[in-house]
């Protein structure tokens, strides 16, 4: 099962980075020249997705639990199933919409003015209304194991944002233009991904009385109910930095933030893609009561994430000085450097800690979650409003840190607790002592005087020395399995010439 599993996130994952790299170059010559759009991005993005939870009503979340009960049921109850959760997602929207256009009616502002956001408040109802059904393509993918297809959509976008961000820089449109033609590709995108899904898989959102009585409807509202209060608490614990940095600084510190948090999400591309092609397996299995393959992708699921998030936070790390020097606004991007730490630390325990969400998520003690959740929530919230007015971006990556934390570390003992099972061997700490030795003792002071030569030797060394100890020590069984798998293939090729 984890082989399917691994060549699927190993899909992903590739085509993930690729758009990281195009996103890196962005990064690195485009989005700085005009910190204010990029805020500006970054609000509307963020905010949204803040709201989304909100909007799905948990429905989405039904969608992937409950998928493995109907997938083998007879077509008009499959489709009926997907009109049901359709017709929670279109619910959401438009209850959202009534309150959104009610709200901005009376006037109601919650962001500086001096900011410059106040303006771009009005998108946020295009923009989360895309982001829903955008997430509801991505869950679709997930639950047919077509997580490339996400993955291609979202390189697609690393191409058409800096493209919009050099037409505006340029001149050639303006701030209004630039996000209408954003909200125009994930329109294209959700239509084309929606279109291949129907064509594929026979997908059709068809209503079924079926799904309103009582045996069907009951689990369905009651995960549902969970699943609003546990996405809703989720976001606030991850995404109300980004909030706060917006509404108590300005469009520029909300631009560097983005700018620190686009970093740290790279180094997570590969744990992400582990993730959502664990997930059916991972929901089949608490529906089956497998506890014993639970433990198994449990184990797996944490030791693959680590290894491959460490990996790409160290060489971030060791590269982040070169790299900010051959950026446009370096001096500002240096001040991104202590926000970036914490946020990169956040990724190794979320890393480290493997699919312990999913696991409480899809089993009988999935309340435990939610109470998890909101307790993050809390934390982050007050971290934010006390360190953010002290100590700026700086502080609302350090309150990300701390609530992310405690909350990974509480979710893996009460896995432990309920479940009997936890993510730890001896492969993990050997994973940590390879990471902490390179970020100890690598010559970071060292330079040859060129920014760029600095970038490839520093990365092209960790990399080797990094993977050399992590194939040599057998961290991995993964790992070594491709490595040997290819080799074999290079082997073969060589001798038969």
């Amino acid at each position: 099962m984890f082989q399917r599993i691994n060549e699927r996130s190993f899909q992903s994952a590739i085509l993930q980075l690729i758009g990281a790299a195009v996103g890196v170059l962005s990064t690195l010559f485009i989005y700085p020249r005009d910190l204010n759009l990029y805020g500006i991005y970054g609000f509307l993005t963020n905010t949204a997705s803040l709201l989304v939870p909100f909007i799905t009503m948990g429905f989405g979340s039904v969608l992937l639990r409950f998928y493995p009960k109907y997938q083998h049921e007879v077509t008009q109850v499959r489709n009926g199933f997907f009109g049901f959760i359709l017709a929670g997602y279109s619910f959401g929207f438009l209850l959202f919409g009534l309150v959104f256009i009610g709200i901005t009616w009376f006037g109601i502002h919650w962001v500086k003015e001096e900011g410059g956001l106040s303006p771009y408040v009005i998108y946020l109802l295009p923009f989360t209304f895309m982001l829903v059904f955008y997430e509801l393509t991505a869950q679709l993918c997930i639950n047919f194991q077509k997580i490339q297809w996400t993955a291609i959509a979202g390189l697609l976008l690393k191409c058409v944002l800096p493209t919009l961000f050099i037409l505006q820089i340029a001149g050639y449109m303006g701030t209004t233009w630039f996000i209408w033609c954003l909200l125009l590709y994930y329109a294209i995108s959700i239509v084309v991904i929606l279109y291949f899904l129907i064509q594929s898989e026979g997908i059709k959102f068809q209503w079924n009385r079926t799904f309103m009585q009582g045996a069907h409807r009951r689990p369905l509202f009651q995960f549902a109910a969970f699943s609003v209060l546990s996405g809703a608490s989720s976001v606030i614990a991850l995404r109300m930095d980004s909030f706060f940095v917006g509404s108590l600084t300005n469009a520029e510190s909300s631009g560097l933030f983005t700018l620190a948090m686009f970093m740290s999400n790279v180094v997570f591309i590969p744990a992400t893609a582990i993730t959502d092609a664990m997930n059916p397996s991972v929901s089949k299995c608490s529906h089956d009561r497998n506890s014993d393959q639970l433990q198994i992708l449990y184990r797996k699921s944490s030791i693959n994430m680590l290894w491959s998030t460490a990996l790409l936070v160290i060489v971030l790390w060791i590269c982040f000085e070169p790299l900010s020097r051959i950026m446009p606004q370096s001096g500002k991007i240096l001040q991104i450097e202590q926000a970036l730490l914490f946020l990169l630390l956040a990724r190794l325990l979320d890393a480290g800690t493997g699919i312990n969400h999913h696991l409480l998520a899809y089993s009988k003690h999935y309340r435990y979650e939610l109470y998890l959740l909101i307790l993050m929530a809390v934390v982050n919230v007050l971290l934010n409003l006390w360190f953010i007015p002290k100590f700026g971006i700086t502080g609302a990556a350090l309150a990300t840190f701390v609530s992310i934390g405690i909350y990974n570390l509480l979710k893996t003992w009460v896995v432990w607790k309920l479940l009997k099972i936890h993510p730890f061997d001896l492969n993990t700490f050997k994973i940590i002592i390879i990471g902490l030795v390179l970020w100890i003792l690598f010559p970071r002071s060292w330079s040859s005087g060129n920014d760029y030569l600095d970038l490839v030797l520093y990365a092209g060394a960790v990399c080797s020395i990094y993977l050399g100890l992590v194939y040599w020590m057998d961290c991995s069984n993964e790992l070594n399995g491709f490595v040997h798998k290819y080799l074999h293939r290079f082997g073969k090729k060589a001798t038969t010439r």
